[in-house]
């Protein structure tokens, strides 16, 4: 069986190649399966902290290598390196707060976890440019 890891991860490259239809299908599959909204809201909440990191060091005027140096040479590394470079760091910051709200919006009634973190996951899409 995949790990919950690796399903997010292409779940996450759906949503990064614009393939929100294919994005929802595989969200979904890990909710058939048994998967937490919270957990695959907190772990994109991660993923994006990483991109934001990433992003920071970006707009210092570092380079992939010595971003990379600095944290780390990882897989999880890589990709958000990669990730961050469509986005803008004011999207990032944005993007963190929807997946961070996902447990407010269930408990305020406001939503349920699985619709609040479906309309995270397809605000997080990067937009044309």
């Amino acid at each position: 069986t995949r790990s919950l890891e690796v399903m997010i991860f292409d779940m996450q490259d759906y949503f990064l190649a614009g393939k929100a239809q294919d994005g929802l299908r595989a969200y979904r599959t890990m909710l058939s399966d048994g998967e937490n909204p919270f957990g695959i809201a907190a772990f994109m909440e991660n993923r994006f902290k990483a991109m934001l990191t990433a992003r920071t060091y970006i707009d210092k005027g570092l380079n992939r290598d010595r971003v990379l140096a600095i944290t780390g040479s990882s897989f999880p590394a890589k990709k958000a390196y990669e990730a961050a470079l469509r986005y803008s760091r004011q999207e990032l910051v944005e993007i963190l707060r929807l997946f961070a709200n996902v447990g407010y919006l269930q408990v305020s009634g406001q939503q349920t976890d699985t619709a609040a973190l479906e309309m995270a996951l397809i605000r997080s899409m990067p937009k044309k440019r």
